[in-house]
């Protein structure tokens, strides 16, 4: 399976403390993290990895940084380097459930699908809107040939505003789903014009 994938390269978070105001140490891996996200969004990737370190390195428990630095690697096809560093963002922030949908993204590259979608699930339930990892569930119950719930989650992705039709229609990871009156309901909702919003994982 060849393909694009999607990152969740979270935008800048600002850590308050107490009163509203910023600890100088906190600011400064703040702007750190910023100048990471900058290189990453201009591809000069070695920049930002040495931005999301320094930021990592004031803070020590910024989970935003370590699953941006993750996403680089990610980026750079570098599976197992993201790993540690989207394991750390989930173990300082529990709660935060952007590096568990990449973390997702980096063992189905390394082929541990029942991990990648024990990962998927967890990144929903922390955020049961995420519509990238419900199309990834979708693509992933679709080859395994659930049908029912590779349906349903097709339906919460789109429901929750994922609209890449395009890839919807011709990704061969949601073949087995395509001859179901349901999926073909779901077609018939695609709007005159849509906004790509970029391909996802499974349709490698």
């Amino acid at each position: 399976m060849q393909g694009k994938k999607v990152f969740s390269l979270l935008a800048i978070v600002f850590a308050l403390v107490q009163l509203g105001l910023f600890l100088p140490q906190q600011s400064k891996s703040v702007k750190h993290n910023q100048s990471g996200v900058k290189y990453y969004n201009q591809r000069k990737m070695e920049k930002a990895i040495k931005e999301f370190q320094k930021a990592i390195e004031i803070n020590p428990f910024y989970a935003e940084a370590y699953n941006n630095l993750g996403a680089v690697y990610l980026y750079k096809e570098e599976y197992k380097k993201s790993i540690p560093y989207l394991e750390k963002a989930i173990e300082v922030d529990p709660t935060y459930g952007f590096p568990h949908y990449n973390l997702a993204i980096a063992l189905h590259y390394l082929g541990k699908d029942e991990d990648a979608i024990a990962e998927l699930k967890e990144a929903i339930r922390l955020n049961p809107r995420n519509f990238k990892a419900y199309y990834n569930m979708a693509c992933y119950y679709s080859l395994l040939n659930k049908i029912d719930l590779a349906i349903e989650n097709l339906r919460l992705s789109i429901e929750y505003g994922y609209s890449n039709w395009d890839l919807i229609e011709t990704d061969p990871d949601l073949d087995n789903i395509r001859k179901d009156p349901r999926y073909k309901e779901i077609i018939a909702q695609r709007p005159p014009t849509t906004s790509e919003q970029g391909g996802a994982f499974c349709n490698l």
